[in-house]
């Protein structure tokens, strides 16, 4: 019987040692970003690329929101309002020292929740109409103002602190809408996994982020399930 899968070897032998049950996502993601920081330096950039494929541009920093509260992650990078705070200041959406109130970190959260949504409808799974709601909810008072050019015209945040940064999240991804590269952020199938990623193939239907991790994972675990039937 052959396995439908990309590396049937490997995923025979893990099969018969048991070892896809026994080596979570969580695992393999510390496996992964033990050598350098999440996105830091060019390094940690290839290697996390191998697992988690980056979106381009600003969209990027909607994807790395996103995962501040992936499950394999196993930590909530935003889970307090210094937390967030801090966020935002390393990827440049809040100047530093800032402080965040408990409303605005609520804001924050719900955006980030709105935004995860998002990415999971976008891979196929229901719709979440609460978080969506809340995200659109802490958006209105973030407006965007216009800026007209002689060729161009911009959209950016018309106040500064938390509700510019919220602000500069809604502009990027009423950016990304309109450039039809939305719909391309996806949040990963995988069981254990929750990461966001960018489905750069040519008809945008991967499944999950890696498939070399959660897409073999997946098919081992449903491979598994028909035959003890």
């Amino acid at each position: 019987m052959r396995l439908p899968f990309s590396h049937p070897d490997s995923v025979r032998r893990a099969v018969v040692q048991g070892l896809v049950d026994a080596i979570s996502s969580k695992e393999y993601y510390e496996i992964m970003k033990s050598t350098k920081d999440l996105w830091g330096g060019a390094a940690g950039d290839a290697r996390w690329a191998m697992l988690v494929p980056p979106a381009p541009g600003d969209l990027r920093i909607v994807q790395a929101m996103v995962n501040t509260a992936a499950a394999v992650a196993r930590t909530d990078e935003m889970a307090s309002p210094q937390a967030a705070a801090d966020w935002l200041a390393r990827w440049g959406l809040l100047p530093a020292a800032t402080e965040v109130s408990e409303t605005d970190h609520r804001r924050l959260i719900d955006t980030r929740d709105g935004l995860r949504a998002l990415t999971r409808f976008n891979n196929g799974l229901p719709w979440d109409a609460d978080a969506v709601a809340r995200l659109n909810k802490a958006a209105a008072s973030a407006p965007l103002k216009v800026e007209i050019g002689a060729r161009s015209t911009r959209f950016e945040p018309a106040f500064d602190g938390v509700d510019g940064a919220l602000g500069m999240l809604a502009r990027i991804v009423v950016a990304a809408r309109m450039e039809a590269v939305w719909r391309r952020l996806k949040l990963c199938r995988g069981d254990d996994c929750g990461l966001s990623y960018y489905d750069a193939s040519a008809r945008c239907l991967r499944r999950w982020c890696s498939m070399e991790r959660c897409g073999n994972l997946s098919k081992v675990r449903a491979f598994r399930r028909r035959h003890r039937r």
